[in-house]
């Protein structure tokens, strides 16, 4: 495609990528100095790489998955997308673990409420987490407790480590997540601390649950 350009676009094309990628000035700075529109000199950057008068090499993309986050970002209108890979099928919920609990804590931010669900992957999770330094934060479940659950893998030890782990205040809700008796539930939803707790878990700023 280089072949189709005068010798004076090569110039202008080349001029421009250095001014951005070596000097780093702006889009706006370059263009007031190259007397064009910032459209403009955003259309020649664009077009330095397709034509490949630009060439990025990023270190250890080789071992990364941006490509295919990105096509899921966009196939799924998602905001973002870890993959992570692992070598034997065992060791699929520790690298689950350490690739989610490391996206989490990019994301946390002072007063955030975090609300839990249950399971080996949330409990990784946790477990992978990497230090933090945010204060204010609020741990909650969000549904009831199941009886038959591994003591690891429940909402309520999740919540717990979670808390030990960042300093969260944790917020239990002590409730069966299914009654059989329909007075039983109007009673639990009526009983203010239960009222409480649910307004704790509908302030939720971030949910962390297992698919």
């Amino acid at each position: 495609m280089k072949e189709n350009m005068t010798d004076a676009q090569k110039a202008e094309y080349a001029r421009i990528a250095y001014y951005y990628y070596k000097n780093a000035l702006t889009q706006e700075q370059i263009s007031k100095k190259m007397h064009m529109s910032r459209q403009r000199v955003n259309r020649i950057l664009k077009e330095c790489v397709e034509r490949g008068i630009v060439k990025i090499n990023i270190e250890g993309i080789e071992d990364a998955q941006y490509e295919l986050e990105a096509t899921l970002e966009q196939k799924f209108n998602l905001l973002a997308a870890r993959v992570t890979d692992y070598s034997e099928p065992e060791l699929i919920q520790a690298a689950l673990g350490a690739k989610a609990g490391a996206y989490l804590a990019d994301m946390l931010s002072q007063g955030d409420i975090i609300g839990f669900s249950r399971g080996e992957t949330i409990s990784s999770l946790v477990d992978n987490m990497p230090p933090i330094t945010r204060t204010q934060l609020v741990a909650t479940g969000l549904m009831g407790g199941w009886v038959h659950v591994e003591p690891t893998i429940s909402m309520d030890d999740i919540i717990h480590r979670f808390s030990q782990k960042t300093g969260a205040t944790a917020k239990m809700l002590y409730a069966p997540v299914i009654v059989n008796n329909p007075d039983l539930k109007r009673s639990i939803v009526t009983e203010s601390y239960f009222k409480e707790m649910y307004k704790v878990m509908k302030s939720c700023t971030i949910a962390v649950v297992g698919i």
